[in-house]
């Protein structure tokens, strides 16, 4: 092409959960797709990390899941060992089973993007149509063309590189999608001197003001050295989001001391600015314009929470098959 541009039937913004279930059902029904995320790894809040022996997963610690989502969406996931099922969280529906990475929840977004064209660290700084197209304009060069897009990036980002590209927006349909909200979550990887208190490997909900969640790491069977993951509250987060990231960590560490009883010897402190979406549109997906087609999906649309998104990314996906 002379513009440089790479052509794709359909380009899904965003390797997190939705982007990544929406590109595995076009995949399987025969459509071209090319996914663009701007982080290092697929698999959005599906997020862990290793520091020196030990693993956190400081973003999602598992997720609850109709059994018949995981057989119909995710069976290939669970089939290779990626996921698991977590017994001793709590009781579920009848029907329903609570679900974990392994060896860590990164492993479920790897699974996910396993044979997909999965793009990692490109940035999309703007949408533009033309000539019954979408252009994806990324921030290292052209970008990438398709018949269709699936925006699945959390919806002030999709607003974002939507205006960029001055890409209209009917006002009733930016009206809703303004209304749904996200809160922040600061999450404290802190490797311990040792077992912590925390006996269950589902973790501890604290009833503190600023801690939403203690997890530890080795009880949870992902880490080899003693470690716990903190997680904020959203108010905290919100209080803290712009001070030094050292200090905010070292205050929630210092509130946790009481459920911990141990010492902290390092730690280091990760900010999700949409830790998750509290407030959602009704449907699983939108329409924002049916020419070139553009689908809105996530986990700001529909039930929420990785099941949400998985079932908002298949609807997204079926959106664009009708549409073909």
């Amino acid at each position: 092409m002379g513009s440089g541009r790479e052509e794709a039937n359909v380009v899904v913004l965003g390797g997190g959960v939705s982007g990544l279930m929406a590109a595995t059902v076009l995949t399987r029904a025969g459509v071209g797709v090319v996914v663009l995320d701007k982080g290092r790894r697929a698999g959005g809040r599906l997020a862990s990390r290793r520091v020196g022996d030990a693993t956190f997963d400081h973003g999602a610690q598992g997720f609850e899941m109709d059994r018949r989502n995981v057989t119909g969406a995710l069976s290939g996931v669970e089939a290779s060992g990626a996921m698991v099922e977590w017994g001793d969280v709590g009781p579920c529906e009848a029907g329903r089973a609570w679900f974990r990475g392994q060896p860590s929840m990164s492993a479920v977004g790897r699974g996910m993007a396993d044979g997909l064209d999965v793009r990692l660290a490109t940035e999309v700084v703007g949408v533009h149509g033309r000539e019954g197209r979408w252009i994806a304009v990324t921030k290292a060069g052209p970008g990438i063309e398709g018949s269709a897009m699936v925006v699945t990036v959390p919806v002030p980002q999709a607003l974002a590189v939507m205006q960029a590209g001055r890409v209209g927006i009917e006002a009733g349909l930016r009206m809703r999608l303004e209304a749904i909200a996200y809160e922040r979550c600061l999450a404290v990887m802190a490797l311990t001197e040792g077992p912590s208190r925390v006996a269950s490997s589902s973790g501890l909900v604290t009833g503190s003001g600023s801690i939403a969640r203690i997890t530890d790491n080795v009880r949870k069977g992902i880490s080899a050295a003693p470690s716990v993951t903190v997680h904020s509250t959203h108010g905290f987060a919100m209080g803290h989001w712009d001070g030094d990231r050292v200090e905010s960590g070292r205050r929630l560490i210092d509130e946790a001391s009481g459920f911990l009883g141990v010492g902290v010897r390092a730690m280091e402190v990760h900010g999700w600015r949409y830790s998750h979406a509290v407030t959602r549109d009704r449907c699983r997906c939108v329409v924002a314009s049916e020419s070139p087609l553009l689908v809105m999906a996530g986990d700001g649309f529909g039930a929420g929470g990785v099941e949400g998104a998985v079932l908002s990314g298949i609807a997204a996906a079926e959106a664009v098959l009708a549409r073909r």
